[in-house]
């Protein structure tokens, strides 16, 4: 998949120039190849590519009897990735549903933001420094159901990151159970713990989406979130109705 969409203008006159614009686009592609190894284990290979890039601008010079005033802005936001994953399905008997993986991809951020007026427009660099990383991950989950009655998944990865001088890897455990209480009623909870690697910088002071991707780094820790989740479901079959609380 390749999209790409541009919208600019541009003004002059005889004392002034104005120009701006937005482009962003995506970029995506992959290989899968899927392997049966049996009636109960298979496996999906994966190989994937993505590219995002946004840039959005303004120049503004005006021109008087003595001087010339300059004005320049410029955001600018890519993420590439080479990603390769592998993931295993493995169903033991009727009871059992076992998942396990592995997943690796290297990330090249380049985020920049310059406002920049008069003077100060030569002495800043048009060149974007690329930011390298590597994020990685292992996982093993299974979903039991011993009974007509109750399920539960239960499942845990173990998250990497490679910052510049630091190394993040952290554990991410998760299970979710499910009761059949009574055939229209069930009770179900769930706890999971999630790491997120990449920040998103938004500034909406102008007006304009200016929202930059960059990484976790030596000083920026990773966010981090766990999540308790319960409740019942109740399901009214003759109103056609389900209630959740």
């Amino acid at each position: 998949y390749f999209g790409k969409d541009r919208f600019f203008f541009r003004d002059k006159s005889t004392s002034s120039t104005s120009e701006g614009g937005l482009n962003w686009g995506n970029a995506t592609g992959t290989l899968r190849w899927n392997h049966l190894f049996n009636e109960k284990l298979f496996s999906n290979a994966s190989l994937i590519f993505s590219n995002y890039q946004f840039q959005i601008y303004a120049k503004d010079s005006q021109t008087n009897a003595t001087t010339t005033n300059q004005y320049e802005l410029r955001y600018t936001s890519g993420v590439r990735d080479w990603g390769l994953k592998y993931d295993v399905d493995y169903f033991p008997n009727p009871q059992h549903a076992l998942r396990f993986g592995a997943s690796t991809t290297l990330h090249r951020f380049t985020p920049s933001a310059v406002v920049v007026k008069d003077s100060d427009i030569d002495r800043f660099s048009k060149e974007i420094e690329a930011i390298d990383n590597v994020e990685s991950g292992v996982y093993v989950e299974d979903t039991w159901k011993p009974t007509p009655w109750f399920k539960m998944n239960a499942g845990l990865r173990l998250s990497y990151f490679k910052a510049e001088n630091q190394n993040y890897l952290r554990p991410e455990p998760r299970i979710s159970t499910a009761f059949m209480l009574r055939p229209d009623l069930s009770f179900k909870a769930s706890y999971a713990r999630m790491n997120q690697y990449i920040h998103l910088l938004s500034n909406t002071g102008i007006g304009l989406p200016t929202d930059l991707w960059v990484p976790s780094t030596d000083k920026i820790a990773p966010q981090q979130s766990s999540q308790v989740a319960a409740g019942f479901a109740k399901d009214f079959e003759k109103q056609g109705l389900a209630l959740t609380i």
